[in-house]
């Protein structure tokens, strides 16, 4: 029996554009994705001395194939071959159906941690390709750092790293599912003939300029100019950490938003501000992440 205990970095978009809808019904995205260290504790015991069966605790989250880090684990003993033996733990500290890969860095770290337990019985290709039929997000989780993802988010190239920062995450409502997210962005650009989409190479550039002000003035994200970004406070939210010296932006399909500070005083007092006028908001600070980190218990 073996127990790996990993955290599970929650992501951030620092460029999301969508493309049009896809014959199969996605969208093509060109995005560059950033982990940062704000993050869930995923623990997993997998072994001959497990009792048969997968076992799920995730904070009274579900249990069973609705839930990502599940249908991970269902999914590599059936790829693999091994028998179905695992007890896994998640510890939730993101936020739900808040843009932020919550749900996809679990299924990410539950899939990393019980290749680890099997000797690595399936090779990288194999293993990417688990997780991109989990979900679009679950690459990238699977690697972390900073990633220009194509395609549905499956395609990735690592890029520059972020530069070191204060990061402050702020959720408030009941959170956005993504498939009603996509559906507004196609109603919003119906009949639109001469829509194009934007490209990161900014935003690339920028990173690889290691300027924290050139990446903030190139932050874009596709989803902003909807309507539940107002309405869910999210662009009032981007406002006060704005007039903190902070670059904000909607994270993924929202309703978090996210802001970039050079100084640490400047996030903890916009951090209070957002408290004081966002009670209810769930409220945050971190920093840029490279990759998932394991401990072997």
């Amino acid at each position: 029996m073996k127990k790996i205990r990993i955290n599970a970095n929650a992501k951030i978009n620092l460029f999301l554009e969508v493309g049009a809808r896809r014959a199969d019904g996605y969208h093509d995205i060109e995005s560059v994705m950033q982990s940062v260290t704000l993050c869930d504790t995923v623990t997993v015991c997998a072994g001959e001395e497990v009792p048969e069966g997968i076992r799920l605790e995730c904070g009274g989250l579900y249990t069973d194939e609705r839930n990502i880090a599940y249908r991970a684990a269902a999914l590599f003993f059936a790829e693999s071959g091994s028998e179905p033996r695992a007890d896994i733990v998640i510890e939730k500290r993101i936020p739900i159906a808040a843009g932020l890969a919550g749900g996809s860095t679990d299924g990410a770290a539950v899939l990393y941690a019980l290749n680890a337990i099997y000797d690595g019985v399936l090779d990288d290709k194999k293993l990417h390709a688990l997780a991109a039929r989990l979900g679009a997000d679950v690459p990238f989780c699977l690697d972390g750092g900073t990633a220009l993802a194509r395609g549905i988010g499956e395609r990735l190239t690592p890029c520059a790293p972020m530069p070191d920062c204060h990061i402050l995450i702020a959720k408030r409502g009941e959170g956005v599912l993504t498939p009603e997210a996509y559906r507004e962005i196609d109603r919003t650009r119906e009949g639109d003939d001469a829509f194009l989409p934007r490209r990161a190479y900014r935003m690339l550039a920028a990173l690889r300029s290691g300027d924290l002000d050139r990446v903030g003035a190139r932050l874009y994200n596709a989803f902003g100019a909807l309507s539940y970004a107002e309405t869910l406070g999210a662009n009032a939210i981007a406002d006060i950490c704005r007039s903190h010296g902070g670059y904000a932006l909607l994270s993924g399909s929202g309703p978090s938003v996210f802001a970039l500070f050079a100084d640490e005083k400047d996030a903890a007092a916009a951090e209070v501000s957002v408290r004081a006028v966002y009670p209810d908001a769930t409220v945050c600070l971190c920093r840029p992440a490279r990759k998932m980190t394991m401990d072997i218990i």
